[in-house]
């Protein structure tokens, strides 16, 4: 097969580029060939492609592990015939066969080879999902059921499927029948779906299993625990399991990073001036090598030109433009095959045909453009005449990716690199798939701004990213969301549960007195494979016009009123409401950002913040730049401790705006750049709720604790968790907050996976202490989280110091269990608290709402009775904190002494909102010994760190009330009305968050003596040496 060679046309253009070969990949054979075990295959087109060749040796491992009865793990890359190996046995055994796929829609390619190997061996197939299941109900009304009976391979979608299993409690389903005939259940491209989705799939195996007796057999690219896989499947069906590995087939692949043109005439023209990089402290050694070396210029080439910006260097970019390098696979008339071309929009998608066809009109109908804002005609049409040979090129942002046969594809074209390995490994899977291609090619034009930040660290960063393992798909069987959907339909189906089933239901709340609670039938309604929700999207409109639905957790996260819609290049203009639901959302081109009224008072800031940066203002430009994002900030509320409901709320938008220009920072001899960065609000409604099931935990932190570095240490220990055990970034979202000198530590999971729970988080103490960073984590730990990163990058990437807050994280995960072992088997008989005891304690809490407004909630217990108080303070001014104040004298005056949890917090609460009088009074009692600070001796006890709410639950004892991060949520949305309404009114929008907050500190007060009684029973065994875990 002929093939253009792209470096000679680059050298021909006058391009320097960067090359480097991936070497082939050939599965190992057998000695069987598909037309020795199914002739009759060769009677379809794609059967002829296939009927002579030899099977791949893990694809006959398959077919002699399924006719042994057994299940089959298949984990092998994409391209290596997966799909045949699983159909080889439902056509040669005659086996009833239902195979699942992701969406339908991303796999058109299987759909249509299954359809065409059935035809041809005399198999009855189809495939079935909302749209096809409308159009045969209209076919066959009351008979669809008995059709899809009498089928022996049906192809649906996982939502689908759990649809029709939900309506097995009613016997409406039209797959039931199917399903009571089942012998193999195939479920595929395993590794794309997310831990929660994951569970539901092995939920509906077991649910389906009780119905009939049948194999089942996972594909995947890559898993991360293949035995726990094998154990839950062999506890499904009863049946052994087995894994099998394969490789795919892989032509040699030829990579090329473009550069530019005149690359060395601009490392000349800088080293005319190379004078000014001298003595500059900021500069590393890499950069200075590199102005001696055109070698070392060229592998850093972005590091030099960024600094000459920066010293004020008038220095011309390298020139690089894709369409040249187009024009020249469009006019080729030897090559035998089809160029895919991904760009990070659609105005660049079309930018790029257009200006081929205008620059050249001979090759208008050699390349065309395909997005989903192409009529489906059209788009069918272009993929017909790719597949034919008619077509040379065509461009896509992201609709190619993967699902559509389009003929063979010898190279891939990226305009921009997508931000994940996993997208980038989806787009170069669309290439080399046939036998019979020498070598492929990648073609690599760095245009956005994370190609630049990649680049950036040298050219060979790049080839190291691209060499990242994937994430794993994570099967976790204790995960709770399968035990959520099992319980609930075997109590709907009334079999029988067993006792942990009912008491999960019942804790969930989802029970009561052997009926469904609403909030129960709110649950079976909203549980639905992709997310909770109905099962319909809301609906979105493009310049008034309807386009593809979003999901209802989209809406809240990225489709608020000024969120960018980077799949049609749009901002949302509005949000459609009926009554309070949020029906649709109401997009326009990006271009129409000036004449929306909503996005006046950030277009003025996004005109200070350029003027300032000395930058001229262009949003449009910079928002296809990459330099211009939105972003929602959400209130989530999340379990405080194990599995149970959470919710996400939106607060705001904000636009993210990156200047053009770099600073160089020097860190250990090399260079590293910051740049300049300006959030803004997007004064405009949000509209929207979004609730699931899932696990989280949320930590009190030491008072004392640095959030700024507690934060690295979390970015360090995720960053860790995603290079060694190939855990995604997305399986585990962290936050800090600071709620007046209380400082909380929140993870949470957004899908369910277990993670937080089964996690030995101990055992990465060893992990963190041999991490190195290179280039590839630094990058990768800028795209986790920025403020980290910069925090790093600023402190000179002190590694041993986020270390340390990496093994600071650790222990607080691990406090309450320490806790629980400290307190192990001692029987904690505290005495009825009583005035006879002559003890008090406060709780206290100080928020602060604004820079001259906040509240301090104070509540003091004394033995027998709580007396609290809100204590509102304005311009340094507090008022109605006397009642405390005379609450206090009495008690001391009586001969009591104080309890505190950590009088440093407490005092310094005191003083930052100028309660001096009070603060004097109680530091008047520490010098008298009349003060009883219960953190010094937990720390006698080798417990440390030791907040509040961790050594409370550590103890076992339940907070019955709010809890503070309850207060945390409310102190958020109290800020958010303030700001919105105005500073006025702020002690009427502070109402709930008093309820909640004098609640809380209420608790705190009576937990705090109960602690110092708690604490006495343990005094004599203090002596003991324990170690300490600070």
């Amino acid at each position: 097969m002929k093939l253009l060679n792209t470096s000679s046309l680059l050298r021909k253009l006058g391009y320097d580029f960067h090359e480097f070969i991936q070497d082939p990949v050939i599965p190992d054979l057998s000695e069987k060939r598909f037309s020795d075990l199914i002739p009759e295959i060769a009677n379809s087109e794609r059967g002829r492609n296939i009927s002579e060749a030899r099977l791949y040796s893990h694809q006959l491992k398959t077919l002699e592990g399924l006719r042994r009865g057994s299940n089959v793990v298949l984990i092998s890359g994409s391209g290596s015939g997966k799909t045949e190996a699983w159909f080889l046995y439902t056509a040669l055994e005659r086996k009833k066969t239902l195979a699942i796929y992701p969406t339908l829609a991303l796999a058109n390619d299987q759909i249509e080879r299954l359809s065409e190997y059935s035809n041809a061996i005399g198999m009855k197939s189809d495939y079935l999902d909302a749209s096809r299941n409308r159009e045969l109900i209209s076919r066959f009304k009351s008979g669809l059921r008995k059709y899809v009976s009498e089928l022996d391979l049906l192809v649906t979608n996982p939502a689908f499927l759990m649809h029709e299993i939900k309506k097995m409690v009613s016997g409406r389903s039209n797959l039931q029948l199917f399903i009571q005939d089942l012998d193999l259940l195939v479920i595929d491209e395993f590794d794309f779906y997310s831990p929660r989705e994951i569970s539901l799939l092995l939920s509906m195996s077991r649910i389906m299993e009780e119905l009939s007796d049948f194999q089942i057999a996972i594909l995947t690219a890559t898993l991360g625990n293949p035995e726990d896989l094998k154990r839950t499947i062999t506890e499904i069906n009863g049946k052994n399991t087995i894994v099998i590995r394969g490789k795919p087939f892989r032509p040699e692949n030829r990579v090329y990073l473009i550069i530019g043109k005149n690359l060395r005439q601009i490392w000349e023209e800088i080293r005319e001036k190379r004078e000014q990089f001298l003595g500059r402290d900021e500069i590393g050694e890499d950069v200075m090598e590199a102005l001696e070396d055109f070698d070392k210029f060229k592998e850093n080439y972005l590091k030099v030109l960024e600094t000459a910006k920066y010293l004020g260097l008038e220095i011309p970019n390298p020139v690089a433009d894709p369409v040249e390098l187009i024009k020249e696979y469009c006019l080729s008339e030897e090559e035998e095959g089809l160029t895919l071309v991904f760009t990070k929009s659609i105005r660049k998608a079309e930018e790029i045909v257009k200006r081929t066809i205008v620059e050249d009109q001979s090759l208008n109908g050699r390349i065309k453009a395909h997005h989903h804002l192409i009529s489906r005609e059209e788009r069918k049409k272009a993929e017909e005449e790719a597949k034919k040979g008619e077509l040379r090129v065509l461009v896509s942002p992201r609709t190619l990716a993967q699902g559509i046969d389009i003929g063979q594809v010898l190279r891939i074209v990226h305009i921009g690199l997508p931000e994940t390995v996993r997208e980038f490994k989806q787009r170069e899977g669309r290439k080399g798939r046939r036998v019979g291609i020498k070598y492929t090619e990648t073609v690599v034009f760095p245009f956005g701004r994370w190609d630049r930040d990649l680049v950036m660290r040298g050219i060979k960063t790049f080839e190291k990213w691209t060499e990242v393992p994937l994430e794993h798909a994570i099967v976790n069987p204790e995960n709770k969301y399968s035990l959520l959907f099992e319980s609930m339909y075997k109590f709907l189906t009334r079999r029988k549960l067993n006792k942990e089933e009912i008491n999960f239901l019942i804790d969930l709340g989802l029970i009561r007195r052997g009926e469904l609670t609403p909030l129960g039938e709110r649950t079976w309604k909203y549980l639905n494979f992709y997310e909770f929700a109905p099962p319909y999207g809301i609906k979105r409109y493009f310049s008034g016009n309807p386009i593809q639905d979003i999901g209802h957790c989209d809406l809240v996260e990225r489709f608020q009123i000024g969120c960018f819609d980077y799949s049609s290049d749009g901002i949302v203009q509005d949000l459609r409401r009926k009554g309070r639901t949020i029906t649709g959302v109401n997009v326009v081109p990006i271009k129409g950002i000036w004449s929306v009224d909503h996005f006046s008072y950030a277009l003025e800031e996004y005109e200070k913040s350029k003027f300032k940066w000395g930058e001229y203002p262009d949003p449009i430009g910079d928002y296809f730049s990459g330099r211009l994002h939105s972003e929602v900030i959400c209130v989530v509320t999340p379990p405080k401790n194990g599995f149970g409901k959470y919710t996400k709320i939106p607060n705001r938008v904000y636009w993210k705006l990156y200047g053009k220009n770099y600073r160089p920072v020097r860190v250990n001899g090399k260079t590293l750049f910051l740049r300049d960065s300006k959030s803004i609000e997007v004064i405009a409604p949000t509209g929207g709720k979004y609730e699931d099931y899932t696990y989280g935990v949320v930590l009190e932190l030491d008072p004392r604790e640095d959030l700024e570095w507690i934060r690295v240490g979390l970015a360090l220990l995720f960053l860790i968790l995603r290079l060694k055990r190939g855990i995604s970034f997305e399986t585990i979202v962290y936050e800090v907050h600071q709620v007046g000198e209380r400082k909380l530590m929140g993870l949470h999971e957004p899908q369910s996976a277990g993670i937080l729970e089964k996690l030995d988080w101990s055992s990465l103490r060893e992990e963190v202490r041999e991490f190195e960073m290179d280039e590839v984590s630094e990058v990768l730990l800028k795209q986790l989280d920025e403020e980290a990163h910069y925090s790093l990058v600023s402190s000179g990437m002190n590694l041993e110091l986020a270390k340390k807050y990496s093994y600071r994280v650790i222990d607080y995960l691990t406090l309450r269990e320490r806790i629980r072992l400290k307190f192990m088997g001692r029987e904690l008989e505290i005495p009825k608290p009583s005035r006879a005891q002559k003890l008090f304690s406060i709780g206290a809490l100080g928020l602060k709402l604004t820079d001259y407004s906040g509240i301090v909630y104070l509540s003091i217990f004394d033995g027998e009775e709580k007396f609290s108080s809100e204590v509102y303070v304005e311009l340094e001014e507090p008022e109605n904190w006397e009642g405390i104040s005379r609450k206090i004298q009495e008690l001391v005056n009586k001969g009591f002494q104080l309890v505190v949890y950590d009088y440093e917090e407490l005092s310094k609460t005191l003083r930052q909102f100028n309660l001096l009088s009070l603060e004097l009074m109680i530091s008047g009692l520490k010098g008298l010994n009349r003060v009883l600070d219960l953190r010094e001796k937990l720390s006698e006890l080798g417990i440390s760190p030791a907040p509040f709410e961790e050594v409370i639950a550590g103890i076992g004892w339940e907070k019955e009330g709010y809890s503070l991060i309850d207060v945390t949520r409310e102190f958020e949305r109290s800020k958010s009305k303030i700001s919105e309404v105005g500073i006025g009114k702020w002690r009427y929008f502070t109402k709930y968050l008093s309820k909640k907050a004098i609640s809380y500190v209420s608790e705190v007060s009576e937990l705090t003596y109960k602690l110092k009684l708690a604490l006495e029973q343990i005094e004599p065994v203090r002596k003991n040496p324990y170690k300490s875990y600070s």
